[in-house]
């Protein structure tokens, strides 16, 4: 990318704010500067769109270049940009009805619109030259608002806004708008406040079972930072994670059960609601990702190779879209990648001589605080003061069903903020329930970095993307100050780079007396010290194996105890179970043994749908084959033979992948179900294979359960007492019985097909008539290709047939890192259009349901060789009409 043009960078999943921030910039500029942002064109801009629909951008300065750039996401993505700013500020109702009300109070509470002004306030007082530029581009997107109004230059109006109401347009779009985005995106891949809230609750409602259940300790021990692939727990010692008793957190509680469950019951609504804003339907989701780099001296073609598929919620139009910008004043390359619309520049991508990829980092820079309440309920107590709360009225306008967008009400409602923590989550729970917590003195606030007016990503981002190598990308990342992401850089040089960056606080106190994923005192003596320097961070530069990993698993060997607290550095807490990293490590290695490595080889690898759990789980089973099969002909006995014969593989023509995913999901419920309260159960959706599969793992193993309770009995059967080889047979039985009503007694059983029963659909965010599928589909869980689903629905029920896939990869992309020929692979979920129905809006689809891809040119012969249309705008417009 020019390293004269970035001013923003946003991450969904992985979307973040960047820009030019200082008068370095200009003074560094190959072209002259223009002061002002432009509102037309100063020189004639050529767009290229190849078959896919992507726009390929050429400009000669860098204000034409984003101008063009935000016009052509317009034309794209219009819809997509005007819905995504009223979810982020919480203005859905006013046009969508009251089924969004309850979204807008929680984005109200948090604050985002507050948020993004004040930091704009900072960044306009501090760094007006990287606003200047990001104004070029909204003047971009608002030029094509004004021709789709005047039915100009081929804009097209979106089929939503006359849903809406065939006399509504969308506000122009304006920095500010910019800024919420990329706080809302940060927020998503960075704030824990709903998982801490979840722990929480778990030791309020499950007491000493909590830390038997509540593994920090991961499936497989892959960490980030391992010198050579860690293969075992040989060196870990096998503590419990030291969580304080719940009758610590609760001593002052009342002690009725009514009240005590109504408390849980405020807990998890919080927890659901924090979680829902940003992660979709099911908040348990991973919002994971992979990420790897391969260093020159393992690959066939003696270049780097960079890639990275960041998971994220699927709906339609796809989340991402693809984008390739060039300032010629710069060079003929620019910067190519992916996006999320309603911000320039690019995400995820490379340019000549960088590329990068980002995943979370899952570390932990949220803490909730238990304020103490002065008795006018205006104040907290922070260091023996009391210190007055901000309070915000917010007023929300709800469309009445059918009426026209005049006919609304308004909802009014109050949100406090601490001002040297954040938000008071209470705020979020209807009146009864946040009144009794508040009654019980249970009001809980958050601080996040990302709550800062200060936001400074936008210096560390500009410079990383004008980095000419992996060491000056590296140290770009000292001002990443809003949330942690695990960073992978690779170089035209050869150089590979790794550092999971952001601001790690530095807590006052003692972390294995006060952990910090469980609510602390906000009296003031569990403040933050500052956060970690960068040199601390963890990091490596061109590491003797020749490639990193990072796939949400932990960092460092932190948590291969099960204790994450008792390290001399405190990364986090719960990361990824670690099977992704696991397998992505492992086939890694064999390439290196079987060399060189493919560029080829590295995009199947983000395919790959190898299935870890049944490499530790079914083992366990086949040593049952005389109890299953003591009548050979029975149906759970050919079922046995079937996964014998498996592949483990969560192919979608596979009736292995189908046996063996209903038979884990019933192993996971018949395990724990009548430990867990059936609501509580409900609540942790997709997340509770996280939980239960590194606990599974860890007890077939021999680790745990420290308390040793036999979790497989199961309490509801009376006097008798279960085995885990009772509880693999039963649960294969009941698998086979699920399956055999799902497909029909008539059916084979070697017929069963994956891809019957786990499917996905791509579901509109407004309109389920416009959702797209469902779609028979690859992967499961916790597979590097993830394609993971709930184990329970959210009464606590075991899940029925079909699975609907929850989230995926916001799209697959790789790139080789070889000067002058550079060559990069990508797809998404969909297409580059937003317009339902036209020719780019999914015709992408297929090649990612059949784990295939395209080459994204880079080379402006191979675009101008590829392109099936062409426009030249010219200086002046949009109101220099085009000829």
């Amino acid at each position: 990318m020019d390293k004269h043009v970035l001013s923003m960078l946003i991450l969904l999943s992985c979307v973040f704010l960047f820009g030019c921030s200082d008068d370095d910039l200009e003074k560094a500029s190959g072209s002259p500067p223009i002061a002002e942002p432009i509102d037309s064109l100063v020189q004639a801009v050529d767009v290229y769109r190849d078959e896919w629909g992507i726009p390929h951008i050429y400009a000669q300065n860098r204000d034409d270049m984003v101008f063009m750039q935000g016009y052509e996401m317009a034309r794209d993505r219009i819809f997509h940009m005007d819905h995504l700013r009223r979810f982020i500020y919480g203005t859905q109702a006013e046009v969508y009805g009251e089924a969004f009300l309850e979204d807008d109070i929680t984005k109200r509470i948090i604050g985002f619109r507050r948020l993004a002004e004040a930091n704009l306030a900072y960044l306009e007082a501090n760094f007006p030259d990287s606003l200047a530029l990001v104004q070029s581009y909204c003047n971009g997107v608002n030029a094509y608002i004004e021709d789709m109004k005047a039915s100009r230059n081929d804009a097209v109006r979106p089929l939503e806004f006359d849903r809406i109401d065939p006399a509504y347009w969308p506000d122009p779009w304006e920095v500010r708008d910019v800024v919420a985005v990329a706080k809302a995106q940060v927020f998503l891949q960075s704030f824990q406040g709903e998982l801490e809230m979840f722990i929480f609750l778990g030791q309020i409602l499950l007491f000493n079972s909590f830390d038997d259940l509540m593994r920090f300790q991961p499936m497989r021990p892959t960490y980030i930072l391992e010198s050579f692939p860690t293969l075992d727990y040989d060196t870990a010692t096998q503590c419990g994670a030291g969580l304080l008793e719940a009758a610590d957190l609760l001593a002052d509680i009342p002690s009725d059960e009514t009240t005590r469950m109504k408390i849980a019951e405020g807990l998890m609504m919080m927890a659901d609601r924090l979680g829902r804003a940003f992660g979709g339907p099911e908040w348990g989701i991973s919002q994971g990702s992979n990420n790897w780099v391969i260093d020159d001296s393992l690959t066939e073609s003696g270049a780097c190779i960079l890639c990275n598929d960041p998971h994220m919620n699927l709906e339609y139009p796809s989340t991402m879209m693809s984008t390739h910008i060039v300032d010629l004043s710069r060079d003929e390359v620019g910067a190519i990648g992916n996006i999320v619309p309603g911000a320039p520049l690019v995400l995820i991508g490379h340019t000549a001589h960088v590329a990068w990829g980002l995943t979370n980092g899952f570390g932990d820079v949220t803490d909730l605080y238990r304020e103490k309440l002065g008795a006018n309920r205006q104040a907290v107590l922070y260091r023996d003061e009391w210190v007055p709360l901000d309070f915000y009225e917010e007023r929300i306008l709800v469309r009445a069903e059918g009426g026209s967008l005049d006919d609304t009400t308004e909802v009014v409602r109050t949100a406090r903020w601490v001002p040297h923590h954040g938000p008071i989550l209470i705020d979020l729970l209807p009146d009864d329930i946040g009144s009794l917590m508040e009654l019980v003195g249970l009001v809980y606030s958050a601080r996040w970095p990302g709550f800062s007016n200060e936001s400074t990503d936008i210096l560390t981002l500009r410079k990383v993307v004008e980095a000419e190598t992996v060491q000056e990308a590296m140290a770009a990342l000292e001002h990443f100050n809003s949330g942690v992401m695990n960073w992978v850089f690779a170089d035209s040089s050869g150089n590979i780079g790794y550092m999971t960056a952001g601001p790690y606080p530095i807590r006052a106190k003692d972390l294995e007396t006060f952990p910090p994923f469980l609510p602390l005192p906000g009296g003031g003596l569990h403040e933050w010290q500052g956060f970690l320097d960068l040199a601390e961070q963890p990091q490596t530069l061109n590491p003797d194996k020749g490639y990193v990993v990072t796939a949400n698993n932990t960092i460092s060997d932190q948590t291969l105890d099960n204790h994450p607290a008792n390290d001399d550095h405190y990364y986090g807490h719960f990361f990824d179970l670690g099977t992704r990293a696991w397998r992505i490590t492992e086939r890694i290695e064999e390439m290196k043994a079987a060399g060189p490595i493919r560029l080829e080889d590295m995009t199947a690898l983000q395919t790959d749908v190898h299935a870890v759990l049944a490499d530790d789980l079914l083992p366990p089973l086949f040593e049952n084959r005389d109890r299953i099969c003591a009548q050979t002909d029975s149906d759970t006995c050919r079922a046995l033979d079937i996964l014998v014969g498996w592949d483990r593989s969560f192919d979608r023509e596979s009736a292995g992948a189908a046996l063996f995913s209903v038979w884990y999901n019933h192993l996971a419920y018949n395990t724990i179900h009548d430990d867990i309260p059936a609501f509580f159960l409900g609540l942790t959706g997709p997340f509770l294979s996280q939980l239960v599969g590194r606990d599974l793992s860890a007890w077939l193993a021999g680790r745990g359960p420290d308390s040793g309770k036999n979790y497989f009995d199961d309490l509801t059967t009376g006097g008798k007492v279960e085995t885990v080889d009772d509880q693999m047979v039963a649960s294969l039985e009941g698998a086979v019985q699920q399956l055999t009503e799902f497909f029909g007694p008539e059916r084979a059983m070697d017929t069963w097909r994956w891809g019957e029963a786990h499917q996905k659909k791509f579901v509109h965010p407004v309109w389920d008539d416009l959702s797209q599928g469902f779609f028979e589909n690859d992967g499961g869980q916790h597979s590097v290709d993830p394609a993971e689903y709930p184990i329970v629905t959210p009464e606590g029920a075991l899940q029925v047939l079909p699975y609907e896939q929850g989230d995926g990869p916001a799209f697959r992309f790789c790139v080789e890192m070889k000067e002058g020929e550079w060559t990069t692979y990508n797809v998404l979920p969909g297409g580059q259009s937003g317009h339902v129905g036209d020719a780019h809006f999914a015709d992408q689809l297929p090649l990612w349901l059949s784990n295939q891809n395209f080459q994204f040119w880079v080379l402006r012969e191979d675009v101008e060789a590829n392109a099936v249309n062409h426009r030249t705008y010219p200086p002046g417009f949009p109101q220099t009409p085009i000829p």
